[in-house]
């Protein structure tokens, strides 16, 4: 086994980073409305994910729809809820 004094792992400088995206969140009214977005978002294949309701984001609703916006197309989602009748806010935010 080799051993070098004060080697460090090349990830290892890399550990204290965290890396921050520009995310879309969906927010809605109650739970109902979100159930209703998620099934037609899942019925076209846009991928998501459901999250509780950032804090600094206020809603009587505890659930969002995160959206990547480099892996789905907002203006495609925004059409697809605003044609289906969903009220909701859209929020842009910075999240790990």
């Amino acid at each position: 086994m080799l051993f070098i004094p004060n080697f460090q792992h090349p990830t290892s400088k890399f550990q204290h980073l965290h890396f921050f995206m520009n995310y879309i969140i969906l927010v809605f009214e109650s739970t109902h409305r979100v159930l209703k977005a998620e099934k037609i978002l899942l019925d076209k294949k846009v991928k998501f994910d459901i999250i509780t309701t950032p804090k600094d984001i206020s809603s009587d609703c505890g659930m969002a729809i995160r959206i990547n916006p480099l892996v789905s197309n907002q203006n495609e989602i925004e059409t697809l809820l605003t044609e289906s009748g969903i009220v909701y806010m859209l929020y842009k935010k910075e999240m790990q």
